[in-house]
């Protein structure tokens, strides 16, 4: 049985990531410890990451709006949003489209005045459809209701994928894209927060090797919930393990 005696703390942060590193949040950590060559447990201790990823950021900025007024793309500047302030960015964009939130429903309802329009609700093709609660799909209309809320909500869970430390196994998602995620950790700070997280034995997050494993190279990328990597505006970010050999 494995005990603390036969563990070492590790300490990874994006600080400490190697030259060939993509980005802060998708990084490389190498060292020649040879504390780390005959491992057989590793486990998520701590983690301090700040939630500072916009609720509007790069992957969910872009607005598909096919209409008789205007081109089907916008742009929404990437920032932090509450509602009143994505409605009034898009109102002011498109000719002819007026978006009104019901104060009994919470719901949007698009109107566009003297045309027509497509809602698209595949976020793929239209990737800011999930903020703005669109769902169902609809053609040559001049006015729609969204499905449901819009969701500003911005960064809930973040997945630390590692094929490194994910021993092989992988997170099913429902697109079916397979991820290497070792763990996740749940955010509970609102935007410009840090979210500190501390498990003890019994809530730890880890990984078992079926043999002795050298893992003085790891790969680490924190995703969002829609497997995108993260974008913390330059925040740097801390993860503790304790490794078991």
């Amino acid at each position: 049985m494995q005990t603390r005696a036969d563990s070492r703390l590790l300490k990874i942060s994006s600080k400490d990531r190697s030259e060939e590193s993509p980005s802060k949040y998708q990084i490389v950590y190498r060292t020649n410890d040879t504390d780390l060559h005959q491992i057989k447990k590793v486990a998520l201790k701590s983690a301090i990451i700040p939630n500072n990823q916009y609720n509007i950021n790069a992957n969910n900025n872009l607005f598909n709006f096919p209409n008789t007024l205007g081109g089907p793309l916008y742009t929404v500047p990437v920032g932090q949003y509450t509602t009143t302030t994505l409605i009034a960015d898009l109102n002011a964009q498109i000719t002819g489209l007026t978006i009104t939130q019901s104060t009994l429903t919470q719901k949007l309802t698009f109107t566009m005045a003297g045309g027509t329009f497509d809602i698209i609700s595949d976020p793929v093709l239209n990737p800011i459809a999930y903020v703005l609660g669109l769902e169902t799909d609809a053609s040559t209309v001049a006015l729609y209701t969204s499905d449901s809320f819009p969701d500003l909500s911005g960064l809930q869970n973040i997945y630390i994928a590692s094929q490194t430390l994910s021993n092989h196994t992988s997170m099913i998602t429902s697109n079916k894209l397979k991820q290497n995620v070792f763990c996740n950790v749940g955010i509970s700070v609102p935007f410009g927060g840090t979210m500190i997280l501390e498990e003890d034995d019994s809530t730890l997050d880890f990984s078992v090797f079926h043999s002795h494993k050298n893992i003085s190279s790891i790969d680490i990328t924190l995703l969002d919930e829609r497997n995108n990597v993260l974008d913390l505006n330059g925040a740097d970010w801390q993860l503790i393990f304790r490794v078991y050999s």
